[in-house]
């Protein structure tokens, strides 16, 4: 019998189970999943990113000044539908707009950031030139969370956050510069877009049971040097503690059990969630991941972001790996970096139209991320349709 599982603090947040809902884009994750599942419990996650792109949007700056209306609307509506700041929003460093993104948050008091896709080394930066700007309080400043694929990659981000902006920030917030928690999401596993080489997915290396306890034990010592610090101006916010959030591949409370039993302090959890009632998109969009009609594998594939990405091998990604080029509408320089507007490369495709298309239903039209345990949707229609019932399921205690 599994005990009840304890409560996940961020930094000054406490949620009764320790779930997140990942943040999905493009569009999937709105006010309406977030707030069900911080009623029930958990964290939930505004997708951030894409939700400018609507009929009719066909310019960048369109896209871009719609997105950041959206953004803003969706965080305001999650936190008054779930009476709770249990509200995160899930920002990518590769996307255009991602500084301003981060000042919708801080503005809309947002309770914390989740960041990756990309190393967030400017984000306390960012974070504090906007509260400053919107006048928010140091109890009202968003938590900050990078997500990662390897320790040494929040080592990095780490130091160059105490060597950028430590100084000024222990002086606005009277603490030292860290995280409030990191999530760690290993390519081994997870859906969507994956923070490592082709070369290195499924290697033992970028295993969650390899990168978690190095995650523990090197945040452990962050943490004690900042409770230290703490202890020694006396102020009585001890025991200080980073908590690890596992990613990827956690599907009932077994696997939630076996990542605490390495250390994390909370999981979280996308694929389980997609085809549910609340998550924002069409009714074919959800048959397909609880059906898959067509029995399509999942395969790890090539994105215009420049990683690899987890998704169902359906006719798009066949299309794709024929070597066709394939025009889905207007770009609107949504990325940073993108392959298929800054060159000439066959086999290249939107991906922000091509996630669009899936989420409205047309379903052979654009690429539908997964992870790697989605052909289980299809095990149970009845709960995994239900957050509600998914959501009892994982966090009894028998």
């Amino acid at each position: 019998m599994s005990e009840k599982l304890a409560p996940l603090r961020i930094g000054k947040l406490e949620a009764e189970f320790p779930a997140v809902l990942g943040g999905m884009s493009i569009g999937l994750t709105t006010e309406e999943a977030v707030s069900k599942f911080v009623k029930l419990g958990g964290y939930g996650t505004v997708a951030g990113v894409g939700g400018g792109l609507e009929e009719g949007i066909v310019t960048s700056r369109d896209y871009l000044e719609r997105g950041y209306e959206v953004l803003g609307d969706r965080i305001k509506k999650a936190k008054n539908l779930s009476k709770n700041n249990n509200v995160l929003v899930n920002l990518m460093v590769a996307v255009t707009g991602y500084k301003e993104s981060v000042g919708v948050a801080v503005q809309n008091k947002v309770g914390g950031i989740a960041s990756g896709a990309g190393l967030p080394l400017d984000l306390p930066g960012h974070v504090m030139e906007y509260a400053e700007k919107y006048d928010i309080s140091p109890d009202e400043t968003p938590e900050m969370i990078p997500i990662v694929s390897s320790a040494k990659a929040a080592r990095v981000i780490i130091n160059r956050w105490q060597r950028d902006y430590g100084e000024q920030w222990e002086k606005i917030y009277g603490k030292t510069l860290l995280p409030s928690a990191i999530i760690v999401e290993t390519p081994n596993d997870a859906g969507g877009h994956l923070g490592a080489k082709p070369k290195d997915i499924g290697t033992s290396e970028y295993s969650l049971e390899t990168v978690v306890p190095q995650l523990v034990e090197m945040m452990g010592r962050y943490a004690l040097d900042a409770e230290y610090k703490l202890w020694y101006q006396g102020d009585p916010e001890v025991p200080f503690e980073i908590p690890i959030i596992a990613a990827g591949g956690s599907w009932d409370r077994g696997d939630i059990d076996k990542m605490l039993a390495l250390g994390a302090k909370g999981v979280q959890m996308s694929t389980r969630f997609i085809a549910t009632d609340e998550i924002n998109a069409a009714q074919e969009f959800k048959d397909y991941h609880m059906d898959n009609p067509n029995n399509d594998p999942i395969v790890v594939m090539t994105s215009p972001v420049g990683m690899p990405g987890r998704a169902y091998e359906n006719e798009f990604v066949r299309r794709i790996n024929r070597g066709e080029r394939i025009d889905l509408g207007p770009c609107v320089n949504c990325l940073q970096r993108c392959e298929y507007r800054d060159t000439k490369k066959m086999s290249s495709y939107c991906i922000l139209r091509a996630l669009h298309n899936v989420r409205m239903g047309y379903v052979n039209d654009g690429v539908l991320f997964t992870g790697s345990k989605g052909n289980r949707l299809k095990e149970d229609r009845e709960t995994n349709s239900s957050m509600v019932k998914i959501m009892q399921e994982i966090t009894k205690a028998a």
